[in-house]
């Protein structure tokens, strides 16, 4: 695979924004089978997203794809680690607590107290749990992400029925609109829910994650704190905000 014509490739969608594969193979003179391999290399990279035959340019703020999940906990593993003890600091006197799927959620294991029952909707969550000592671990029920070893709950109502004290939620994106983004619609409805349901929502998000845009909005109106490296970020409708330091 040629690096140019990837370069080429990727002028053209940003110039064009929304296009036609076929008018990437008439102007660099390739295959349908070519283009395709460049394509599928551009999605999975979340550089384009293609739906119904067109190809979609995705700025570099907006996050349409997940990353995988064995790699991002070791990514920022410092701050991740810092944000993680804040937050079990302030689910302290909590005996039951929901940890959501996600890269900096894996470290409260590290920090909360082992006699806590836990629910969670991760693989990778429920593992590190066990072997850091906590004896009572519940996972929901669902589908696996594969990429995320998430699991997506398929029964909403069941679900419905469930009212954790405390709920730690994983974020993808956190936009300049105040919005708790995430990259999936039926994870996204269950992030919501979760959150509609729970008395108090804690979201650890690394400054990285703030001023950009994902797929689904699960804000909720309900006690959300965000604990984050961001000391720039303003008071808003939708959440507080402490830093971790």
């Amino acid at each position: 695979m040629s690096q140019k014509f990837l370069d080429k490739i990727k002028e053209i969608i940003k110039e064009k924004n929304i296009l036609k594969p076929k008018e990437i193979e008439d102007q660099l003179n390739l295959t349908t089978s070519t283009c395709r391999r460049y394509l599928i290399k551009l999605e999975e990279s979340g550089f384009i997203k293609r739906e119904f035959g067109e190809i979609i340019y995705v700025p570099d703020n907006y996050y349409t794809i997940d990353k995988d999940a064995k790699s991002e906990i070791f990514k920022n593993k410092s701050i991740k680690q810092k944000l993680a003890k804040k937050g079990a600091f302030l689910a302290k006197n909590y005996d039951v607590v929901f940890v959501d799927s996600s890269s900096t959620n894996y470290y409260l294991f590290e920090y909360l107290d082992k006699k806590t029952t836990i629910y969670t909707n991760s693989l990778l969550n429920a593992n590190h749990a066990i072997n850091n000592g906590f004896s009572k671990v519940n996972i929901i029920s669902g589908l696996i992400k594969v990429k995320t070893m998430t699991v997506i709950p398929t029964n909403t109502i069941d679900l419905q029925r469930i009212r954790f004290p405390i709920a730690f939620i994983g974020v993808n994106a956190i936009s300049t609109k105040n919005e708790l983004m995430t990259t999936e619609i039926n994870e996204g409805m269950a992030k919501k829910i979760i959150s509609e349901q729970s008395d108090f929502i804690i979201i650890l998000a690394e400054k990285e994650k703030f001023n950009h845009t994902s797929i689904f909005d699960f804000t909720s109106k309900t006690h959300t704190l965000v604990i984050t490296d961001n000391d720039e970020w303003p008071k808003n409708d939708n959440f507080n905000v402490i830093n971790s330091n």
